[in-house]
């Protein structure tokens, strides 16, 4: 099983960038993971119409698709852990994590995606939101394999 997290747009804080390797190379260590960054749009608010053509052929058939949305539904640590165990079960090809761009997603890849997933309800910057998601990624994962990360 191999986990993708998808960026729309260019990671460019220094922050984001060092926190992103941190957790990423952490990560790893649970799962293979990968992540790709996917040219953002110049078109405003028309961009998810352009951004949804650059996704939905990157998507294999069997990839399996979450969306990371402030509509998605949100979940503890634990519970998140259990989530991602039960997706990680039932996906046979890639699963795919996508965080849009500044104006969100064309309704193809809502229709294209098996779920959303919020990391909160508040609204984040598209750079920490990535750091964000890595170390929730690492959370579960710490969970599901009784690292001690998560009591720490």
């Amino acid at each position: 099983m191999k986990i993708e997290c998808w960026f729309v747009g260019k990671t460019r804080e220094k922050y984001a960038l060092e926190g992103i390797q941190e957790y990423h190379k952490r990560l790893n260590r649970f799962f293979p993971t990968e992540l790709v960054e996917l040219k953002d749009s110049k078109l405003g608010i028309r961009a998810p119409e352009e951004e949804a053509v650059t996704v939905l052929n990157r998507l294999n058939p069997s990839d399996t698709l979450y969306l990371l949305d402030e509509k998605g539904e949100q979940y503890s640590s634990m519970q998140f852990a259990k989530k991602l165990d039960k997706i990680l079960m039932q996906t046979q090809g890639r699963l795919i994590l996508l965080i849009g761009g500044a104006y969100g997603f064309h309704p193809s890849v809502y229709e294209r995606a098996k779920g959303m997933i919020s990391l909160s309800a508040m609204t984040m910057n598209h750079q920490l939101i990535r750091v964000v998601l890595l170390e929730q990624l690492y959370s579960a994962a710490s969970i599901l394999n009784n690292h001690p990360y998560h009591n720490a």
